[in-house]
Formats: structure tokens, sequence, C-alpha cells
């Protein structure tokens, strides 16, 4: 299979702190903070001297993410449970009987 010539992505990705050769042919969004960051120009430099380690969901910049429900939130009827616990779940999901090839559900 032949790999297709690199196609600009329709959204700014997020940088990350291992070098990515997308970062060589597109900015990049360097999330600097929670909710605040700068776009970096393309580099044929791809290390980050620093980065900041965030302990929450980072998206690009044309996007916008909120939290519906965290952790600990009471939204059943009965006072004493609250979301967080068992809702968390990755699975290995074959493809046309095909453990090569499969998505994660």
């Amino acid at each position: 299979m032949l790999l297709k010539q690199f196609e600009p992505l329709k959204f700014t990705p997020v940088r990350l702190p291992h070098p990515l050769k997308i970062y060589q042919n597109q900015q990049s969004y360097l999330a600097t903070g929670i909710n605040k960051g700068t776009v970096l120009n393309p580099s044929p430099v791809t290390n980050l001297a620093k980065y900041t380690v965030l302990d929450d969901v980072v998206v690009p910049p044309e996007y916008e993410r909120y939290v519906i429900v965290k952790w600990g939130d009471r939204v059943f009827p009965n006072k004493d449970e609250y979301f967080g616990y068992n809702n968390d779940f990755t699975g290995f999901i074959p493809l046309d009987n095909n453990s090569n090839d499969s998505t994660l559900g």
C-alpha cells in the first residue's frame, strides 16, 4: 500500500511532548494551562524545550469542550449513589472476525 502525500488537517493538531512529523508541516496548538495555549508555527525542529503536563481534556483551538457530568455528581434518585464508579471501559472489538483489524469500544 502506498502512503498518500501529507494532506493538511482541517484543524490545528494538539502538540504532544514527543515530536511528530506533522509539526514540520502544519501549525500545532501547545496547551500552557487550563483553557490557555499558543499556536506554534511549523518548524523543522519538533522537539519541545519544555511543556506543561495538564490534568484536563485538551482540544484544538477550533473546538470547545464542556463538562456535562463530573465524578461525584449526584445524578441518581438515590442520594447515596453518584456518578463516577464503573463508568470507564476499553474493549477490543475485532472487525470481520480478524484479530488484527479492530476498533476500541
